[in-house]
This record gives C-alpha cells, structure tokens and sequence, in this order.
C-alpha cells in the first residue's frame, strides 16, 4: 500500500478533551424533558401520576413532584382540600397546573354539615362531628354568616352562633331562627386556600419569589383566605378561572 493511502490512528490529546466539552455544551442547550401528571377523582396517591390511568387522586399529591416546564392535569370532579407548594418553573419553563376541561375541575374549600344531634339541657343549641378546625360556618340557606363564640353558655344566649371543641372534634350551633336543624343547609369552611404558591420567608419580605407558574381553568369557592393565591410572584398568569 503506498504511504499516500496508509491510514495513520495517531492519538491526539485535544479530540479526547473537546468531546467530552461538547457533550456538555450540548446538555446546556438541551434542558431537563418536560413531564406531564394526572389527577382524577378515581385515582390513588401511590400510583405513578404519569397517565390518566395512573392519575393521582389529589392535587396536593399532584404538585409535590413538579419541576420546570411541567404540567399537571386534573380531571373534571370536586376536590376538596387545600392545596399548598413551594416550587417555581422559569420564565420560560413555567410550571402549569391546569383543569383538563375549564371549570370542570372544582376546588372546594367547605363541607356540608349533616347528622345534627340536639345537645340535652341546651335550648336550640345542636352538635355534630367535625375533624378539622374551622373559623367560618355558614347557614346557606338564609345566606348567614355564624358568629363564633367562646362558651356553650354565649350559644345558647345568641342565635347566629357556633362553637369548635376541638379535644372533641365537634362543632356546636345556634340556629339563626330558633326553629331547628331540619330545614337548614349548614357549610363550614376548613382551609384558608384552594391553590396557595407560597414562599417560606414572612409574607412582607419579598425573596425567593414564586417564578414562571401558570394556573388554568379551575373553579374555586368556599375558602376562607383567597381561592388562588400566589406570593411573591414573577412571570406567573391566573387564567380561565372562576373564583
């Protein structure tokens, strides 16, 4: 073979060093994938998220594992928790928390209060169980805000008023017209947010600052604070959304 068409495999150092660097250069441009995760009111919180079939059941599940440029869908139903993180997306790579049909997904921050048992040497004063805490109950039916108040004897004296044991886990109430429980609908209010991107510092500092999140197409009632709330917030959008 002349020397002319010999092929020559000599080592250079600088081929060995630059493609290692271009690799790099290369992952820089390319950014982490996007995910997208499910949420349905038939779903479960261990399963994976990452189809509708392996939806998770909650929203707060949903959001836990989130990161830039993701997005988390929720199937139409009525969900009732509160749903609070700590995460930013980028201005460019928001985080996207979105209903799969607008409005169809509903966030609801009340229960409707059932199963009244009038309380024995107390007039018109009635319990019932209750598991969480809350400082809001309304008397839907006559659009009446109760008044809380400290003691079972301050119950009984005022109509418009309620009470929360809280060793018990039962809410006491004095109806508005001293007639009953029957014919009324009762709602108290058990979370101060539906969809609350906060930050760990107090609320009047201003750094980290919520980043790149987008909200979209829920409907959001009967929570004690605000339906949708985000603190500190930069490159975020609120949209389709009916609170």
């Amino acid at each position: 073979v002349p020397d002319s068409a010999r092929v020559t495999d000599t080592f250079d150092p600088m081929r060995k060093l630059l493609f290692p660097l271009n690799t790099t250069f290369l992952g820089l441009l390319c950014p982490t994938q996007a995910d997208s995760f499910y949420v349905s009111k038939e779903g479960d919180d261990s399963s994976s998220g990452r189809a509708p079939v392996e939806a998770f059941l909650t929203i707060s599940r949903g959001v836990r594992d989130l990161k830039a440029g993701d997005t988390l869908i929720v199937r139409p139903g009525v969900y009732r928790e509160q749903v609070l993180f700590e995460k930013s997306g980028t201005k460019d790579r928001p985080i996207t928390i979105k209903s799969e049909i607008p409005q169809q997904a509903e966030l609801v921050g009340s229960v409707r209060l059932k199963d009244w048992i009038p309380v024995q040497g107390r007039r018109q004063v009635f319990k019932t169980t209750l598991r969480l805490a809350t400082d809001l109950v309304y008397e839907k039916d006559t659009e009446t805000k109760y008044t809380e108040v400290a003691s079972l004897d301050m119950l009984e004296d005022e109509p418009g008023t309620f009470m929360y044991e809280e060793e018990e886990k039962t809410l006491y109430v004095h109806p508005s017209d001293d007639l009953g429980m029957a014919h009324h609908v009762i709602d108290a209010c058990l979370w101060r947010y539906g969809i609350g991107a906060l930050t760990t510092n107090p609320p009047r500092k201003h750094l980290p600052r919520s980043v790149g999140l987008v909200i979209d197409g829920f409907a959001v009632r009967d929570y004690a604070t605000a339906g949708i709330f985000i603190r500190n917030a930069d490159y975020c959008t609120i949209k389709n959304c009916v609170v």
